[in-house]
């Protein structure tokens, strides 16, 4: 007798249900492949950190050029820490030391957008070989004045202005031939070590031309900054066209300034990185003028103590560099909290009791300075189109770093009157004050106009 299709009972399971076999599709095997690679990297955290730290270095264009730069800098410091401590020794004032830098980066002000021009249009490796023969040259007419003892401060001057007209093309045809060297996934960990590299020099360089200004004189530190360009001239010389191509970005001689200025009007965090990088810059980072302060009038020791201020902020810089190289993430209100971080940091230096305790302060505002100084620079690298990229770095490096030729002055002048105390609690304060300002007022726009603002250090989706 039929009696209907059967029953099915229902089974209850105990336990976990069993992980469905894997799919051989392609999406899958991807996620599959990223799992792994979580777990690789969670098992060898060294391995991987050295890996994102020095990922650029593969290019070996990028090597080349770096290593060159790692004479190039280390000549300029040389010459640098040998120039400042001379003009101090002639004149007897921090507002003359104040003057030459203002000298050196006055031209950075007034006509580094034109460099940022010449750096789009130009063949940026020949700029380069230019710029570099200009400083050895000039480092190496010093040390023959310096060695025939017909030095004035008037010398000083006139090399500091020439150094400076050749570093309006130089910084930011510099700064935008990384993105020639490098893929676009790598452009930040190249621009963090570069700036590392930098600051590697930045001890090498003070501790040698303080060696040699103790040991002999300031004609010695000239002459061996002099010779070291001979180092990038010679890595320039060997790259090809294959290595560095030339930019073909179409610019006109008409507007081409505008082109770059309505970029930064358009763009409300490019406008808040530049403005809190030049209030910044402007006061800040006046290490010259109160560092050698320090080392004459507070702490009375020579010019072996203000070599050793030199190194130790270069060591804090190079550890603040290496830091940044390994990726991370950043808003205009992060870069704004480095901002204030650097302004308490220099004024508890301000009020330092010992040479000790200075010299760690000054370590970590060399840090902090640099994270905020890559990440600045990195922003606008990643940011902009390329084909205004070097008119827009002009315009960053010419309220950055040529705003330092106002406040050297301003914060010599300050430090001559009140000492170098008040005069690096000025830097600081002015610094902490600039922070606030921006966070209340344009980082909100930029929260709520730019949703990509946050930009992640980590490769690009086409290098992936």
């Amino acid at each position: 007798m039929y009696r209907g299709r059967p029953q099915r009972r229902s089974v209850q399971r105990r336990g976990p249900l069993p992980a469905p076999l894997a799919c051989p599709c392609p999406t899958s095997q991807g996620a599959t492949r990223r799992a792994a690679a979580r777990v690789v990297r969670q098992s060898l955290p060294l391995r991987v950190t050295a890996q994102e730290t020095f990922a650029s270095l593969h290019n070996r264009a990028f090597r080349v050029y770096l290593s060159g730069q790692l004479a190039a800098h280390t000549g300029t410091w040389m010459i640098r820490i040998a120039q400042d401590w001379l003009v101090l020794q002639l004149t007897g004032s921090s507002t003359a030391v104040g003057a030459t830098i203002a000298l050196q980066f006055m031209p950075l002000l007034v006509f580094g957008l034109y460099g940022g021009v010449l750096a789009d249009r130009c063949a940026k490796r020949h700029l380069l070989l230019t710029t570099q023969a200009t400083f050895g040259l000039v480092g190496a007419v010093l040390a023959v004045l310096a060695f025939t003892h017909t030095v004035n401060a008037w010398h000083i001057y006139a090399a500091a202005l020439l150094c400076g007209l050749a570093s309006a093309v130089d910084n930011p045809t510099r700064q935008s031939f990384l993105s020639d060297l490098v893929d676009s996934g790598d452009v930040r960990n190249a621009v963090s070590l570069n700036i590392a590299v930098f600051q590697l020099s930045r001890m090498l360089g003070p501790a040698v031309a303080s060696a040699l200004l103790t040991t002999t004189d300031s004609s010695w530190g000239f002459l061996g900054g002099a010779l070291l360009f001979l180092g990038p001239m010679r890595t320039l010389t060997s790259l090809g066209a294959d290595d560095a191509p030339r930019s073909r970005s179409p610019v006109r001689s008409q507007g081409c300034l505008r082109e770059g200025m309505r970029c930064v009007a358009d763009r409300p965090d490019l406008t808040a990185v530049i403005a809190l990088s030049t209030l910044t810059g402007t006061f800040g980072y006046a290490y010259p003028v109160w560092l050698s302060a320090f080392a004459a009038d507070t702490f009375p020791t020579g010019v072996g103590l203000y070599g050793m201020f030199n190194t130790a902020m270069a060591m804090g810089a190079l550890i603040g560099a290496l830091l940044t190289s390994r990726g991370g993430s950043t808003r205009v209100r992060e870069l704004s909290g480095h901002g204030a971080v650097l302004g308490l940091l220099e004024a508890a230096a301000a009020v330092a009791p010992t040479a000790w305790s200075f010299t760690v302060l000054i370590t970590l505002v060399g840090t902090v300075s640099m994270v905020f100084s890559t990440r600045s620079n990195a922003h606008i690298q990643l940011s902009t189109p390329p084909h205004v990229r070097g008119r827009v770095l002009s315009i960053y490096l010419a309220g950055f770093v040529g705003g330092t030729s106002l406040g050297c002055p301003i914060i010599g002048w300050i430090t001559d009157l009140h000492g170098p105390r008040i005069g690096l609690l000025t830097s600081g304060t002015v610094c902490v004050l600039t922070a606030a300002v921006i966070t209340c007022t344009l980082a909100p726009q930029c929260r709520s106009s730019s949703p990509w603002l946050r930009l992640s250090t980590r490769s690009s989706p086409d290098r992936r």
